[in-house]
């Protein structure tokens, strides 16, 4: 049975005004349901330039320096890209320290002249890599201190030079070293392969950069050959 075309303008004015209020409304909600899924957050590697992406969503990955609850229960948290930081809002705090990795997804906004990622929610941050399960190489620290400045490191190596209040570790190639006070530890001798837990810190008084509160995890004599 064909339907006569004359009909339909009958059959709508006969629909109230409200129904067709209500189709639009779920029509719009599902276009811009199906348009999110096609719309990914946009990728940073860098955060300097955060001014270009105010009000989009991002994905960004730094390390934690330092975190603070609020007196109103949500969570501040500071990361590091490349010695460039920036502030992380989360509503519901979740357990981070200082020295992972973290990954999140959210919006840029500027508070304070300061730039600040706005977390979608709290399942939008991973801690990609915790501080102890990572270790970092003598050359990064030695090229890029300021990338590392204090956060806690796992740093492998052996002893190049012992003085009475300093140590200098070395990586495997032995072009590149780094200072390390021994603080409470014992004083390995020169050729002992070491693993410690350390914060890098810049010491104004001998324009140099050195690790402190240092923790020395094992270490094992090398043997000469001959």
């Amino acid at each position: 049975m064909k339907l006569n075309a004359s009909i339909i303008p009958k059959i709508l004015q006969k629909i109230p005004l409200k129904y067709f209020t209500l189709i639009l409304s779920i029509t719009g909600v599902i276009f811009l349901y199906t348009l999110s899924l096609f719309q990914q957050p946009i990728i940073l590697t860098s955060f300097d330039t955060l001014e270009d992406y105010e009000g989009k969503e991002v994905t960004l990955t730094g390390t934690i320096i330092d975190q603070t609850i609020t007196s109103y229960g949500s969570q501040l948290i500071t990361i590091q890209c490349n010695s460039t930081q920036l502030t992380v809002f989360s509503d519901s705090p979740f357990t981070v320290h200082a020295g992972d990795t973290f990954q999140g997804t959210g919006t840029i906004q500027e508070y304070k002249d300061t730039w600040e990622l706005i977390l979608s929610n709290p399942k939008a941050a991973t801690i990609l890599t915790t501080w102890q399960n990572k270790t970092t190489n003598i050359k990064d620290l030695a090229e890029h201190p300021k990338n590392y400045l204090n956060i806690p490191l796992n740093i492998s190596g052996s002893i190049d030079v012992v003085y009475d209040s300093i140590i200098y570790l070395k990586d495997e190639t032995g072009n590149y070293t780094i200072p390390f006070l021994p603080e409470n530890n014992p004083i390995p001798t020169p050729g002992t392969n070491v693993s410690l837990q350390a914060t890098l810190t810049y010491d104004p008084h001998t324009l140099r950069y050195l690790l402190t509160e240092c923790t020395l995890l094992q270490h094992n004599q090398t043997i000469p050959e001959g």
